[in-house]
């Protein structure tokens, strides 16, 4: 598996970037997810680098940033790709990014493919894939579906509800709860509840994300 390396880029950590392919993600949590499936793709670490932005919001700011940066602008850096949780509305979600990317001046940019820019492959994925909505945790649920820790999650949360309440980030509950059920040192995310070994997945759950990382960092 990958070493523990997600990085927050932004002014209060600016750490120089060395490597010849960034992924940029949300969250922390999202970005251990990732290196822990491309440790399972068995992806090398020193060729890829991954860091987060601290939510969605933040991608404007840093993607316009990241255009002016020496690793870009010098062509030290090879390959951009950012990573986003479709949530409620994959359409939505897609025109928000391909906006901010448009706004920092790469144009053409569409969800789970890529463009050069400058010189540098420059890519979107919308997770799940496949147009869906929805964020990380439902992969994992999906991989999970009759583990008892899971099955005992959802009907919980359908116990709790009323009515016709529709609580937001369903999914997160369901694997916090599933989280807390499971026999490791407690742990927030998915993303380290899968490098803490509490469950896992199955490559065919991320299938079209696999396809789109091996086409993006092919030739």
């Amino acid at each position: 598996m990958m070493a523990y390396s997600c990085l927050v880029i932004g002014s209060d950590n600016p750490p120089r970037i060395s490597k010849k392919v960034l992924f940029l993600v949300e969250g922390e949590d999202d970005g251990v997810f990732l290196e822990e499936l491309f440790g399972q793709l068995g992806l090398p670490e020193d060729l890829i680098e991954v860091r987060f932005v601290k939510g969605k919001p933040q991608f404007a700011g840093y993607i316009g940033a990241l255009m002016k940066d020496p690793a870009f602008t010098s062509g030290r850096l090879e390959k951009v790709c950012v990573v986003v949780d479709a949530d409620a509305d994959h359409a939505a979600t897609s025109a928000e990014m391909v906006a901010i990317f448009s706004r920092a001046g790469v144009h053409d940019v569409k969800a789970n493919d890529f463009v050069t820019f400058s010189g540098v492959r420059v890519g979107l994925f919308v997770l799940p894939g496949d147009g869906l909505t929805g964020e990380l945790e439902d992969i994992v649920i999906n991989s999970n579906f009759d583990d008892p820790r899971f099955i005992h999650a959802r009907d919980s949360l359908v116990r709790f509800q009323s009515g016709e309440e529709n609580w937001r980030k369903h999914s997160k509950r369901v694997v916090q709860i599933a989280l807390a059920l499971s026999r490791i040192e407690l742990c927030a995310g998915v993303g380290r509840g899968l490098r803490n070994n509490a469950f896992n997945i199955t490559l065919d759950a991320t299938e079209e994300f696999n396809e789109f990382v091996s086409r993006f960092l092919g030739e």
